[in-house]
């Protein structure tokens, strides 16, 4: 009803464009895209560790990523790398932490810079399962040069393609 009655909706991305045409076809649905300043890789992959998981708790997609991080991703990953770390980079509850404790699965709470984290790990992590919209974890890893591994629902909308932009692990 709301979209209707205004003189514009601003979306992100096509795809939620596309869906609003559908609902709301008398509507003017415009793209007004996220935009991340482009830091780019300054730092060669050689010095590269680890992995990044960057979103807080409070938000439903992210506490469900979490949940699947820790009970089968970290595990297997540390099957074939037993070194290998993920960083949570994002509020998340001191209880939550504690039933997700997991040998590789560290969290470091909001950080003031993701640019030293981002600069320093071999890849982000996205793996949502449910959720709309682009998502600015994404985004911000790409904006730094870092690739991205995510499920196909976290990359819906963004016109990333597998293997190309991202590598796409559900």
């Amino acid at each position: 009803a709301l979209i209707q009655r205004a003189d514009v909706t601003f979306v992100v991305s096509p795809h939620e464009q596309a869906l609003l045409a559908e609902l709301a076809p008398q509507a003017r649905v415009e793209v007004l895209s996220n935009i991340h300043e482009v830091h780019g890789g300054n730092r060669p992959h050689a010095p590269r560790r680890d992995l990044v998981f960057i979103g807080g708790h409070g938000h439903p997609p992210n506490s469900d990523a979490m949940q699947w991080l820790a009970r089968e991703i970290v595990p297997a990953l540390r099957q074939a790398m037993p070194d290998i770390q993920l960083h949570v980079l994002g509020e998340v509850p001191d209880a939550r932490q504690r039933e997700l404790v997991t040998p590789g699965l560290r969290f470091h709470g909001r950080v003031a810079e993701l640019a030293p984290w981002l600069g320093a790990c071999l890849a982000s992590l996205a793996p949502l399962r449910f959720g709309a919209g682009v998502k600015g974890k994404i985004n911000m890893a790409m904006s730094h040069g870092v690739p991205v591994i995510a499920t196909t629902l976290a990359i819906e909308g963004m016109q990333l393609t597998d293997e190309l932009d991202v590598l796409v692990a559900d």
